[in-house]
């Protein structure tokens, strides 16, 4: 009896070591989706919140188009979730390469224009606000995601094409292994046929 009651016991220890593990990595990802929520929430309070706060500075800082360009990446920023909502939506799991590149792009634009505004056309007055600090934040953050598209686009494109490369040479494999085969068949077989 007592040989059969120790398998039991360790089966119930390894059935509460992997229902801990799934506990554990359960609270971890959903704390992990709250915190994103929390923080894509805070982004767009506080871009709005900044924006109203800090018009007056921007509006007397002329030459400086600091404000329009907080605005617009606000704005891209909810139409950049819509279309991954979308796009996971989607029944296909094909990857668009043209669109990936639309949005690098968008986003290499986004940064240069940033880049123009926040270290060229800004005043003295303009770089005290908290719009100034939130733009900064904004250009780092579109900077980073165009330099992981890029290398995201560099991975597919090389993925495609060496996957291409072993399809042709599978291709031509298989091609040569036919006409070995046919040449076998078109060899002349000795005539059974003979008269004796």
């Amino acid at each position: 009896m007592n040989s059969i009651s120790i398998p039991i016991n360790q089966f119930s220890k390894e059935e509460k070591t992997t229902s801990c593990k799934t506990l554990t990595l359960a609270s971890c990802t959903s704390v992990l989706v709250i915190g994103l929520i929390a923080a894509v929430i805070s982004y767009f309070v506080f871009g709005i919140m900044f924006l109203v706060q800090d018009y007056d500075t921007t509006q007397e800082c002329h030459g400086s188009n600091l404000w329009t360009y907080v605005l617009v990446t606000l704005i891209l920023g909810i139409c950049n979730g819509n279309s991954a909502k979308n796009s996971k939506d989607n029944d296909s799991n094909q990857l668009n390469i043209c669109s990936l590149l639309c949005i690098l792009v968008l986003n290499i634009s986004m940064s240069i224009w940033g880049n123009i505004e926040i270290y060229s056309n800004s005043c003295d007055d303009l770089k005290t606000t908290q719009l100034y600090t939130f733009a900064q934040f904004v250009f780092v953050c579109t900077y980073i995601s165009s330099v992981m598209l890029s290398c995201q686009i560099i991975w597919i494109i090389t993925t495609i094409c060496c996957c291409n490369h072993a399809d042709e040479f599978k291709n031509s494999s298989n091609l040569s292994n036919q006409l070995t085969f046919k040449a076998n068949k078109n060899e002349t077989l000795p005539d059974t046929h003979t008269i004796v």
